[in-house]
C-alpha cells in the first residue's frame, strides 16, 4: 500500500505475560549457557584498567602520589576536547576502582601508581584462555589501542567502530558473539511464547526499533509466521537499512523505514497505535532522553501489545571500551534518570514504565547462582488493553463552520463535535457566502466541507478538512496528494452508517495530528504523513563502482586525474545515495548531500581502496565541499612525467574538453590546457 500503516486495531489479547515466558530462560540457557561469560567478566575488567592506564600515558600523563587532579584541568593538560571529557571521566572512575586513585566525579588523587603491565600481553593470554569470546576480546582490543586517539581527538570512533578494519567484527559482535546470542535466543523464545498465545490466524504486526547490523532480527524472523506476519525494519541510518534489504532479501513481508524515535512519529509515517509489538534491541539507552523515548514506544503500541526491550543493567568495562568511545554513548541529558551512565537497572527500568502507562512489567533473567548479575536483560512491558486517547482535542472551545447538505452525517458530525465542548456554525452550500458574510469577523478558523458541499480554497481558514466517503483506493498514493498546506482530507468508511462514520470524521478532527490524508476502511485508519513517505529502494544492491586503473591515473596529466577522478567520486556517491550529482551539487559540502556518519565511512574506505589515496574522515563530516575532496584526491596522486604532444592535434577537440570542463578547473589547471593551445596553433 501506498498509504501508512493502519492503526487502529483490535486489542492484542496476551494474557498473563510472565506466565506465557515461565521456563523461557532455563530453555534458553540450555541451548547458550554462558558460564564462560560469568568467568570471563572480572579477568576482562583486570585488562581493561591495563588499556586506560596505557592510554593515559600515551597522552603524556605521568601520575604521581598524591597528586590532586580535577577533570577539566587534566584534560586541558592532555589536549583534550572539551567533548571528551565524560569518556575521561569515565575512565578515571574505572581508575578509581582498581585502587590508584580516589575519585568522586570530577576530582581526586593519585593514590598509587598506575599498573605498567603490557595490555598486549595479557590481552594475548586472555584471548588464548577464552577462544569462544573472539569477536568481543578482538574488538575490545582493537578499540581500546586507538583509546588514546579517540580520547586526544585525532581519530574518529565511529571509523574504529564500522571502518574496514572492525567492521565485521562490531556486526558479530551483536549476532555471533556468546552473549549476544543468548540475549537474542532469550528475546526469541519470549516473542514466540507471545505470538502463540493470539488466536489462531490473527494477523500480527512487529516494529524494530533501531534495528542496525540486524543482529536481533536475524535471530527472530525464522521463528516468525510469515503467513500472517507484518515486521517493520527501522533504524535512523540509511545506510543500514539499505544493508539489511540485501541481508533479508528472503523475506518479503519486511518492510525497511527510516524512523528517529525522538523526532515526531506521525510526520515519518508512524500514527499511534500500530503494532501488536514493538522490539528495541540495545537502543533506547542511546537516545538522549529516556522517557521521552518511551513514550513513543508506548504511541506505537496497540492495545494490550507488548515492548520487548533488551538492554544492558548498567557499567560494564568491556562496552566502555567499544561503545563508550562515541558521542552517541555518552549523549544522554535525562540526568535524573541517568546521572552519569546510559544504561540503568532492571529496577530503575521498571520504575519508569510504569510512569509511562505499561503494567506486568517483567525482567529476565532474574539473577541466580547461575547470573549472579546478567550483563543485559529482556523487558517485557504491556500497554493497556482498552485505548487510551493520546492525542486530546486540539483546543477547548475551538470553532468550526461546518459546510454540507442535510444529511444524518451533518446532523450526527454535528452533534458530536458539541459534545466535545466545540463551537460549531453549519452552512448550507448554496449559503456558503452568505453565511461567512453574516459572521464577518467572527467567522470560525476551522472549516468542515461534507461530501456534496463545494470545495472552497481553504486559504482564509486556519484549518480545512475535505471529507469524502469511499473515494480513496488504498492501493494508489495519489489521493488526496494535491490538497493545499492548510487543508486536510479524510475520506470516511462507505460500509458504515452515519453515526459511525460521523465519530470517524470527528475523531479525525480532534486528533491534532499532523497526517495530511486519512482513509477508513474496514475497522482501520490509513494515514499520509506530512512529510512524503520514500519509496523503498530495490533490494539488489547496486552494481559496484570501477575504480580508474591506477597505472592509467598515474601515467594521466593533472588535469586527466582530475577529470577522472571526479567521475569516480560522483559514480560512489551516487551508487550509495541512489541519485546522481550535478554539477551544482559539487559544490556542497560532502555531508549536505545526505550522508550520515556510517555513509561517509563507506564511500572513504571504497575511495581510499579504490584509487590508494587516505583520507580523512573530517573531510566528509565537517563541511569539505565534494569539489574540494577531489582536489585534495588529486594532490596525493604522483605526479607522472610530461608526455610529448601527438604530432598532429585537432584544435577543435582541445577547446571543446575545455568548454566542457573549464568552470570546475583550478588555476593551474587553466594555465596547463592554455600552454597546451599555444604550443599547438590550428592546423600544426
Amino acid at each position: 500500500s501506498a498509504w501508512g500503516q493502519a492503526i487502529e486495531r483490535p486489542p492484542a489479547t496476551f494474557g498473563d505475560v510472565p506466565a506465557l515466558v515461565a521456563g523461557v530462560v532455563d530453555r534458553t540457557w540450555h541451548d547458550y549457557p554462558l558460564d564462560g561469560a560469568v568467568r570471563l567478566r572480572p579477568e576482562f575488567d583486570r585488562l581493561a584498567g591495563l588499556y586506560i592506564a596505557s592510554a593515559l600515558d600515551r597522552l603524556g600523563w605521568r601520575p604521581v602520589r598524591g597528586e590532586a587532579i580535577e577533570l577539566t584541568d587534566l584534560a586541558r593538560r592532555m589536549n583534550l576536547p572539551s567533548q571528551q571529557e565524560r569518556l575521561l571521566g569515565r575512565m578515571l572512575a574505572l581508575a578509581a576502582e582498581d585502587g590508584w586513585l580516589t575519585w568522586d566525579g570530577s576530582r581526586g588523587a593519585v593514590t598509587a601508581l598506575p599498573p605498567s603491565d603490557d595490555p598486549q600481553s595479557a590481552y594475548a593470554a586472555l584471548h588464548q584462555k577464552y577462544p569462544d569470546f573472539d569477536v568481543e576480546l578482538r574488538l575490545a582490543d582493537h578499540c581500546a589501542r586507538h583509546l588514546a586517539g579517540v580520547l586526544s581527538g585525532e581519530v574518529d570512533p565511529l571509523q574504529v567502530l564500522f571502518g574496514s578494519e572492525a567492521g565485521t567484527l562490531t556486526e558479530d559482535m551483536y549476532a555471533k558473539s556468546p552473549v549476544s546470542r543468548f540475549y537474542n535466543n532469550l528475546l526469541t523464545n519470549s516473542v514466540c511464547r507471545l505470538l502463540a498465545a493470539l488466536p489462531e490466524g490473527r494477523p500480527v504486526r512487529i516494529l524494530e526499533l533501531g534495528a542496525g547490523t540486524g543482529g536481533t532480527t536475524q535471530a527472530l524472523l525464522p521463528f516468525l509466521p510469515a503467513d500472517r506476519c507484518e515486521y517493520v525494519f527501522t533504524d535512523v541510518s540509511s545506510l543500514f537499512l539499505a544493508k539489511a534489504r540485501e541481508k533479508f532479501a528472503a523475506y518479503p513481508w519486511i518492510d525497511h523505514r527510516v524512523l528517529d524515535l525522538e523526532q515526531d512519529l506521525a510526520a515519518q509515517g508512524f500514527a499511534d497505535g500500530q503494532f501488536d509489538l514493538v522490539i528495541a534491541a540495545n537502543v533506547l539507552h542511546a537516545t538522549a532522553d529516556l522517557r521521552q523515548s518511551v513514550r513513543g514506544a508506548r504511541r506505537l503500541l496497540g492495545p494490550g501489545g507488548v515492548l520487548v526491550l533488551l538492554e544492558g543493567t548498567g557499567p560494564r568495562r568491556l562496552l566502555d571500551l567499544i561503545f563508550g568511545l562515541t558521542e552517541g554513548w555518552w549523549r544522554f541529558r535525562d540526568t535524573d534518570i541517568r546521572p552519569d551512565y546510559p544504561l540503568v537497572s532492571p529496577a530503575a527500568w521498571s520504575k519508569l514504565l510504569r510512569e509511562e502507562g505499561f503494567t506486568g512489567t517483567l525482567a529476565l533473567p532474574e539473577g541466580d547462582e547461575r547470573l549472579p548479575d546478567p550483563d543485559q536483560m529482556i523487558l517485557l512491558a504491556s500497554a493497556a488493553a482498552t485505548p487510551s486517547r493520546l492525542n486530546r482535542p486540539v483546543a477547548r472551545h475551538a470553532s468550526w463552520l461546518v459546510c454540507g447538505p442535510e444529511s444524518p452525517l451533518l446532523e450526527e458530525a454535528v452533534s458530536l463535535l458539541r459534545a466535545e465542548d466545540q463551537s460549531v456554525v453549519v452552512a448550507r452550500p448554496e449559503l456558503f457566502d452568505e453565511t461567512r458574510t453574516r459572521l464577518n469577523g467572527s467567522a470560525p478558523s476551522r472549516a468542515v466541507f461534507l461530501p456534496g458541499s463545494v470545495r472552497t480554497p481553504g486559504d482564509s481558514f486556519e484549518r480545512a478538512w475535505l471529507v469524502s466517503c469511499g473515494e480513496a483506493a488504498l492501493l494508489e498514493g495519489t489521493w488526496g496528494a494535491g490538497i493545499a498546506g492548510n487543508e486536510r482530507a479524510v475520506d470516511l468508511d462507505p460500509i458504515l452508517g452515519p453515526a459511525a462514520r460521523a465519530a470517524q470524521l470527528v475523531e479525525s478532527l480532534l486528533r491534532g495530528d499532523e497526517c495530511t490524508a486519512v482513509v477508513f476502511r474496514d475497522g482501520l485508519r490509513y494515514v499520509r504523513p506530512t512529510a512524503p513517505k520514500a519509496e523503498p529502494v530495490a533490494a539488489r544492491e547496486p552494481a559496484p563502482v570501477i575504480a580508474p586503473d591506477r597505472a592509467a591515473l598515474l601515467a594521466a596529466t593533472p588535469f586527466e586525474q582530475r577529470t577522472l577522478v571526479d567521475r569516480y567520486l560522483r559514480q560512489e556517491l551516487a551508487r550509495l545515495l541512489g541519485n546522481s550529482l550535478s554539477d551544482d551539487d559539487m559544490d556542497l559540502p560532502v555531508q549536505s548531500l545526505g550522508l550520515d556518519s556510517l555513509m561517509a565511512i563507506q564511500v572513504r574506505n571504497r575511495v581510499e581502496s579504490g584509487l590508494g589515496v587516505a583520507l580523512s574522515l573530517v573531510d566528509f563530516l565537517k563541511g569539505l565541499r565534494v569539489r574540494q575532496l577531489v582536489d585534495n584526491i588529486v594532490k596525493q596522486l604522483p605526479q607522472a612525467a610530461p608526455r610529448p604532444a601527438p604530432k598532429t592535434i585537432r584544435r577543435e577537440a582541445v577547446v571543446s574538453v575545455a568548454a566542457s570542463e573549464v568552470r570546475s578547473l583550478s588555476e593551474t589547471e587553466v594555465d596547463s590546457l592554455l600552454a597546451s593551445l599555444l604550443d599547438n596553433p590550428a592546423g600544426n
